[in-house]
């Protein structure tokens, strides 16, 4: 099995984020089956657009040479890390408000063979990501080839069979938590669980942001139905529900009206709507995550 990890929120966030790009397309750039430094140099002047190049581009000719390329890469026998600098500017309106560069850095755990600046076989078995203002995430439990899968160092990501299983999931994980998945690359076959614990029984939580919701898996509509303890809301008496097609149409439509509980069909957020008819959550907002974003009706719903 392999295992997703959230290890830490980047300050000011309240979640990990997920910034894969697709391998697949990267293939078509990089053929070759191994990872060479100055093939990577290249593809990022390619990028000029991208705020990387500016720091990357030390001697300000508007491209990465190979030379400077390597500079952002340190590799052994054991690991190859990738440690960089990128720009993320705020503007109001036309105006600039702000700059902040961040460091990014990735990491590459297994055992690798090494000729000069490329790396020709060997394989990945960890994988580590501290992406800017994202925060950092940590899979292992895998074991995938470097000859089939060098272009994945390019673009700083994993295979897609790898990708396409954690990137909706990392949006459902509180700081510290793990998520267990399987994947053809996996080191252990046996089944397993998810490690997230599905709970059908929802108090108030002690913060209302996504870290402190409850992650609710496997909710299955056709033969469950979701508890919540509207005392703990600070609910006499008949509680409400209703549902939008996405969070756009839950805050600035249905928190407008008269209703206790409200969800979005897309994400699957549930939000308490602590102030009923006046704008927005008041003090109220998101209590629960349903992974998957199952269809959730007033009658699969039971106020205790």
């Amino acid at each position: 099995m392999a295992t997703l990890k959230a290890v830490k929120y980047a300050e000011g966030y309240d979640y990990v984020g997920s910034w894969f790009n697709k391998t697949n397309t990267a293939k078509s750039v990089f053929p070759n089956p191994y990872f060479d430094i100055s093939d990577w140099g290249e593809y990022a002047s390619a990028q000029a657009q991208n705020s990387l190049i500016e720091h990357h581009d030390k001697d300000g000719d508007g491209t990465v040479s190979s030379e400077e390329a390597a500079t952002l890469w340190k590799i052994d026998k054991n690991a190859i890390t990738y440690t960089a600098k990128s720009t993320q500017r705020f503007f109001e309106g036309n105006e600039l408000n702000r700059t902040e560069v961040y460091k990014n850095e990735a990491i590459w755990k297994g055992n690798f063979v090494i000729e000069g600046d490329r790396i020709t076989d060997g394989y990945v078995h960890s994988f580590e990501r501290d992406w800017g203002g994202q925060g950092k995430i940590k899979i292992d439990g895998f074991s995938y080839s470097i000859r089939k899968e060098a272009s994945s160092f390019a673009t700083l990501t994993l295979p897609e069979p790898i990708t396409d299983n954690i990137e909706e999931n990392l949006d459902f994980l509180g700081e510290g938590e793990t998520y267990n998945f399987q994947t053809k690359y996996d080191k252990a076959k046996e089944p397993m669980e998810d490690n997230i614990q599905a709970s059908t029984r929802i108090a108030i939580p002690t913060a209302f942001n996504n870290k402190s919701a409850d992650k609710i898996t496997n909710f299955d509509p056709t033969t469950e139905t979701l508890e919540i303890d509207t005392d703990s809301f600070g609910i006499d008496g008949f509680a409400t529900f209703a549902a939008g097609k996405n969070k756009k149409a839950v805050k600035k439509k249905l928190a407008k009206q008269d209703f206790d509980f409200l969800y979005d069909q897309k994400k699957g957020g549930l939000y308490f709507n602590e102030n009923r008819a006046d704008k927005g959550f008041g003090d109220g907002g998101i209590i629960a995550i349903l992974k998957g974003a199952p269809d959730l009706t007033s009658d699969k719903l039971e106020f205790i």
